[in-house]
């Protein structure tokens, strides 16, 4: 071999040498940038998975809050203004104020959220009071151990309401004679005024539920671990806290220095900027509801504060989200980049290839081979879609069910080749004629089905009659008699469903059908 032959295969190979180095620091390069790329989509999604998840457990709690005051608002409107209170009020009947205070102690034992249950007289004196034990059964206190409730704030806002109406107390700690009651009780007290027929004021009803319960629905609906849920009155009082020794601050001058709006102003004042909302700091994620603390719209309700459910995601917490994406990014570089120069481009072939397969299995998955139409699933997916959509904005929505005529015999008789030209042929009909917002799908062997959005009824059949046309004249075509039979629904109100329409349209599809075997000749 010659000195430039020798040179030549020398610098060859040196070229060769270098492009693996370079393909190499390319494909480094290229998966620094992809993973910076995740990095951020996924860190991204991690807030917003996080805002989401937040932002319904708050929205979950403050419904679990209202059923819970509209659950209790309805047991004491039911004893409270029940015959009985209205005998042993107006006519003093001991017999009824027995049976009265019997349904008042099953109430109480069967709910066990009643810390007391009362019924006072127009002039504040306890009738009958029932305390709960701490068994959770309800005792009904003797006469000598009953007392005059005049000058609680809550016996005077509740007897000057009209009649049927209910007062909601603030959310504070029980007292008695004047005292707060140890250990700690808080409550929230639900009162009525009970008038007679003539409308004289004759007493009031009242019910101490208690705030533990509240608590209780509180922690098992708290699903994330290191998130702190508070709950605040107006001035920013901890009516609950993780921390229990901080709660009742205006209530217990030994605790009044713990208050959100003192330690936190600037979280405070941007809660008091919304009702509803969520914002950041250094300390953290705060999502937050501010709202009355009240039954449901069905009661007549005198509300007498507004509290804010406050829920904090520490720093901590998103630091470690963010730094356990980090360490994975970290490890899953380190185990790429050394085999990336040589299984790069085969990787690649392959996440491609993987991807057209798994399209093309999603397709055939929501898709009828033979018509290319969707199937069952994918349109009553849509379906659903559509009623919601006419729940929020009525605009009318039908839907239409196609059964093609025959098709068994076609495919006994002239083969099952013939039997798909029908189907396929009926699949044109349906597309040639629906508008691009309807939609269409083959849900059975002979069998379709369409959603017409903003379309009326008789909007819907005139869409089928011209599908019904326009099949047979492809039939004709070829020298066969094509037929189908059609049913039409349209949704009616906001308790009306999907599969009820469905259902509708099939039961009219299959009257069609027989009315055409009375008619036509098989």
């Amino acid at each position: 071999m010659s000195e430039k032959t020798k040179t030549g295969v020398v610098a060859n190979e040196l070229r060769s040498n270098k492009k693996p180095w370079i393909y190499s620091l390319g494909l480094v390069l290229f998966l620094l940038c992809v993973l910076t790329v995740i990095y951020n989509n996924a860190h991204n999604k991690i807030i917003n998975d996080r805002a989401t998840k937040q932002f319904n457990e708050v929205a979950e709690m403050r419904q679990k809050i209202s059923e819970e005051i509209s659950a209790v608002a309805a047991d004491l409107v039911y004893f409270s203004h029940s015959s009985l209170a209205l005998e042993t009020l107006a006519h003093l009947d001991p017999s009824a104020k027995e049976y009265l205070a019997s349904l008042m102690r099953k109430i109480g034992e069967l709910k066990k959220s009643f810390d007391q249950i009362r019924v006072l007289d127009a002039k504040g004196k306890e009738v009958i009071r029932l305390n709960q034990r701490a068994d959770q059964t309800m005792a009904i206190l003797a006469e000598t151990e009953l007392q005059n409730k005049s000058d609680r704030y809550y016996f005077k806002d509740a007897s000057a309401l009209p009649p049927e109406h209910i007062y909601l107390s603030r959310f504070d700690l029980n007292q008695e004679n004047g005292q707060v009651q140890l250990p700690l009780n808080p409550v929230i007290r639900l009162a009525t005024p009970i008038h007679s027929a003539a409308g004289q004021l004759l007493g009031v009803g009242l019910l101490n539920y208690r705030g533990n319960r509240l608590y209780e629905l509180l922690n098992k609906m708290s699903v994330h671990e290191g998130d702190l849920v508070y709950l605040l009155n107006d001035a920013g009082y901890y009516l609950w806290h993780p921390n229990h020794s901080k709660e009742w601050g205006f209530m217990l001058p030994e605790r009044s220095a713990f208050n959100f709006a003192k330690d936190n102003p600037q979280a405070w004042n941007l809660i008091h900027a919304e009702e509803t909302g969520s914002f950041s700091l250094a300390s953290g994620e705060y999502y937050f509801s501010t709202f009355e603390l009240a039954p449901s719209a069905d009661f007549k309700v005198t509300i007498s504060e507004k509290i804010t459910l406050l829920m904090h995601v520490p720093s901590r917490i998103i630091d470690e989200s963010s730094h356990l994406l980090l360490v994975g990014l970290a490890l899953v570089f380190l185990v790429l980049a050394p085999i990336l120069v040589f299984l790069g481009w085969k990787l690649g072939v392959s996440q491609n290839r993987q991807a057209q397969l798994l399209s093309k299995l999603a397709f055939e998955a929501r898709h009828d081979a033979l018509t290319g139409l969707e199937n069952r699933k994918a349109i009553m997916e849509h379906l659903e879609r559509e009623v919601l959509r006419f729940y929020r904005n009525k605009k009318p929505l039908s839907v239409g069910f196609i059964d093609v005529n025959y098709l068994k015999r076609v495919n006994d008789r002239l083969g099952h080749e013939q039997g798909d030209e029908m189907i396929k042929g009926a699949a044109k009909a349906i597309l040639d004629v629906i508008r691009c917002s309807d939609n269409a799908a083959r849900i059975g062997g002979d069998e379709f089905l369409i959603v017409l959005p903003e379309c009326s009824i008789d909007g819907a059949n005139q869409t089928m009659q011209r599908i019904e046309k326009m099949f047979a004249s492809f039939g004709r075509r070829i020298n066969a008699d094509w037929s189908l039979s059609y049913g039409c629904s349209q949704l009616e109100n906001d308790d009306d469903s999907a599969e009820k329409a469905v259902a509708r349209a099939d039961a009219k599809m299959y009257q069609f059908k027989q009315a055409q075997r009375q008619t036509v000749k098989p």
